[in-house]
């Protein structure tokens, strides 16, 4: 599995102040479990994002979000603006970069994959083959 350099040609994606915090607090509240959710917006700017219930069978190192959540969330999606854009979860005092079990667990090549680790957020794309690194323009707090 790989994960690319960012493009640089890329647009970078805006995060929202409030959706930042959202998942910083998740990810401080579930550990030692790894926190999850999804991600809402236009595709440029991430506006909102979710806390769901983690039912991974190994919440410690992978996430599963609870399908009632991601039912309702499609729902949401389906009726934005916002849009559901891709999901988010952390890694409990593990690194910022994309797992063998986060690529295993792709079902959508067109989401965006935040992660949460270190007190920091880093934004990645699926591919066929890994993961490409996404830039994110941090909130202005």
């Amino acid at each position: 599995m790989h994960v690319g350099n960012i493009d640089p040609l890329s647009t970078p994606i805006r995060v929202d102040g409030r959706a930042f915090a959202q998942m910083l607090a998740a990810a401080d509240e579930a550990m030692p479990l790894e926190a999850c959710g999804l991600l809402f917006g236009d595709g440029g700017r991430i506006e909102d994002a979710s806390i769901a219930r983690n039912i991974a069978a190994e919440p410690h190192r992978r996430f599963e979000i609870a399908p009632a959540h991601l039912f309702d969330g499609h729902r949401r999606g389906r009726a934005g603006p916002p849009f559901l854009i891709g999901c988010w979860h952390s890694h409990p005092g593990g690194s910022s970069l994309p797992s063998a079990e986060d690529r295993a667990g792709v079902h959508d090549l067109g989401w965006l994959w935040l992660i949460v680790a270190g007190g920091g957020l880093r934004g990645f794309r699926p591919t066929a083959d890994g993961f490409d690194e996404v830039a994110l323009i941090p909130p202005l707090l």
